[in-house]
């Protein structure tokens, strides 16, 4: 995760096809996501 929450995703892939043809992907990806702690982790409150 960044500093100002956007999420980072790298990926890479490499397949070799029936014909013998080499098949590559590569890309980068990113999300913003608000940050509610309470809404991923329950916190119990004391009552």
């Amino acid at each position: 995760m960044l500093d100002d929450g956007t999420l980072r995703a790298e990926g890479a892939a490499a397949a070799r096809m029936k014909d013998h043809r080499l098949m590559t992907v590569a890309g980068v990806e990113h999300a913003r996501v608000p940050l509610r702690v309470d809404s991923v982790w329950p916190v119990r409150r004391k009552s």
